[in-house]
């Protein structure tokens, strides 16, 4: 397997995952696609990364001419609720765009001519061990800095949000879907 990505931390993620499930065939590459002589393979698979491509054409060609066999995307059913989408609003006094997800995806690959199966899954909402470890992520969505007076307005607006579960701390709990798009060549 070959995994690309342009995040340290994404890839850390990812080295300590593939180490503490004995994984060792997976080749790890920063970068950003598209690249410069990019690998080839039989499966390309693209997570959770069509929401904010500018380029997603010139993205989606390489990807399909990288891949020999099967194409897949994993993207939310619908823009997916997340801490941002919570409380951007009143942190910044201004609309959070609405970010493009699996529909957009799936009109694209139409209008492209690429047949497409899709399957939903459910997606469990994230839940924290403490409310430092749900705010820690707030702030990174949020773009806020600790400390900060954003990050008092915050740490405000999630005491009316955060609830909790058996010793877990979530913003929601309501599960939502993921879909998984599968293409092959034409």
């Amino acid at each position: 397997m070959i995994a690309i990505d342009p995040s340290p931390s994404m890839l850390g993620a990812l080295r300590d995952d593939a180490a503490a499930n004995a994984i060792d065939n997976v080749h790890i590459i920063e970068a950003r696609w598209p690249m410069p002589d990019p690998p080839t393979g039989d499966v390309g698979l693209m997570a959770h990364v069509g929401y904010d491509i500018a380029d997603i054409g010139e993205f989606l060609d390489m990807l399909e001419t990288q891949s020999a066999r099967l194409r897949v995307a994993v993207l939310g059913e619908s823009a997916m609720t997340t801490v941002a989408t919570l409380f951007w609003q009143d942190i910044h006094c201004e609309p959070r765009v609405r970010l493009p997800a699996l529909p957009e995806l799936l009109a694209l690959l139409e209008a492209r001519g690429r047949p497409t199966e899709v399957r939903l899954v459910d997606r469990t909402p994230p839940s924290f061990e403490s409310v430092d470890e749900a705010l820690a992520m707030a702030r990174r969505q949020l773009w806020l800095r600790e400390g900060s007076a954003k990050d008092q307005l915050l740490r405000s607006l999630a005491a009316g949000a955060l609830t909790e579960r058996d010793r877990r701390w979530a913003f929601e709990w309501t599960p939502t879907k993921i879909g998984i798009v599968t293409w092959s060549p034409r």
